[in-house]
C-alpha cells in the first residue's frame, strides 16, 4: 500500500525524519569518525613537541569541517537519482518542505554541531594521552573562538552550493559542482573587472593606463571601489549566495516529485 504523502509542514515529522536519517547513517558516520580521528591521533602524537602552538586543532578541524561536512552534504540525495530507492524516499510520509529541511538542517547547522562535540572530545582525549605520555600537548580547540567561528561562517556560506549540487546533479556530485563553482567564479571575476573597466572608464585611453594620470586621485577612487567591492562581496557570500542555492535546491526538489 502507498503511504500518502502529507501536504502540510509539522514541526513533529522534521524532527522524526532528521532522527531517522541521523539512525539510519549512524553506522557509517562511527566508522568514518573513528578513521579519520584515528588518523588524527596519529598526526598529533607525531606533532606534539610543538605544543605551544594552537595552530593544530584550528587547521584540522577547519578540515574536518570544509572537507568532511560538503562530502556529506554531496551524498545528501543519493537516493533521489537511484531508481531503486527514489520512489521509496519521495513516498515518505512527510511533505516536501519536511524532507528538504530535514537535510539541510542535518548538513549545515546540524553537522557544525555535531563536528564540534566530537573533535572538542577528541582534543580532550589527545590531550590526556601526550600530557600523560609526554608531558606536554596541543591547545584545545576552542568552540567560541573568533577563528572557529569564521572557519563556520565559510561552511555555512559555501553550503548552499553543494546542497543545490546534491540534488541537481546526478552523479559525482562534489566534483561537477566543484566545476561549475569554479566557472561560477570566473563570471564573477570577469563581471567584477568589467565593472571596475567601466567605473575607471575616464583614467584610461583604450585598454591602458596613460602615463599622465592624476596617481591621487586614481588612488583615492581604487580605495572607494575596493572598500565598496569588499562590503558587497561580505553580504553576497555570507547571505545571499547560501539563500539563493537553498531556494534554487527547493524548486528543484519539488520538479522531483513530478
Amino acid at each position: 500500500m502507498i503511504m500518502k504523502r502529507q501536504q502540510t509542514f509539522h514541526p513533529r515529522r522534521l524532527l522524526k525524519l532528521m532522527r531517522n536519517d541521523l539512525v539510519f547513517r549512524t553506522k557509517p558516520l562511527l566508522i568514518t569518525v573513528g578513521a579519520v580521528f584515528g588518523l588524527l591521533f596519529v598526526i598529533n602524537i607525531a606533532s606534539v613537541g610543538s605544543g605551544d602552538s594552537g595552530e593544530f586543532h584550528s587547521v584540522f578541524y577547519a578540515l574536518v569541517l570544509m572537507i568532511g561536512g560538503h562530502i556529506t552534504t554531496s551524498l545528501s540525495f543519493r537516493e533521489l537519482h537511484d531508481p531503486e530507492t527514489s520512489y521509496r524516499y519521495l513516498t515518505l510520509p512527510a511533505s516536501m518542505p519536511e524532507k528538504y529541511l530535514a537535510r539541510l538542517l542535518l548538513t549545515s547547522i546540524g553537522y557544525v554541531v555535531i563536528s564540534l562535540v566530537l573533535y572538542e572530545l577528541f582534543s580532550l582525549i589527545a590531550a590526556g594521552f601526550t600530557q600523560l605520555i609526554f608531558s606536554k600537548h596541543h591547545p584545545l580547540l576552542s568552540p567560541f573562538s573568533p577563528e572557529t567561528g569564521r572557519i563556520i561562517a565559510v561552511y555555512l556560506a559555501t553550503h548552499g552550493l553543494t546542497f543545490f549540487g546534491a540534488v541537481f546533479f546526478r552523479r559525482l556530485h562534489l566534483l561537477n559542482t566543484i566545476l561549475w563553482a569554479f566557472l561560477l567564479m570566473l563570471a564573477v571575476g570577469a563581471a567584477t573587472a568589467f565593472a571596475g573597466r567601466i567605473i575607471f572608464w575616464d583614467f584610461f585611453n583604450g585598454f591602458f593606463v596613460p602615463s599622465n594620470i592624476d596617481f591621487i586621485q586614481f588612488g583615492e577612487k581604487l580605495f572607494s571601489y575596493m572598500r565598496s567591492m569588499y562590503v558587497l562581496s561580505q553580504i553576497i557570500f555570507y547571505a545571499a549566495v547560501p539563500v539563493f542555492f537553498w531556494i534554487c535546491g527547493f524548486v528543484r526538489f519539488r520538479e522531483t516529485e513530478v
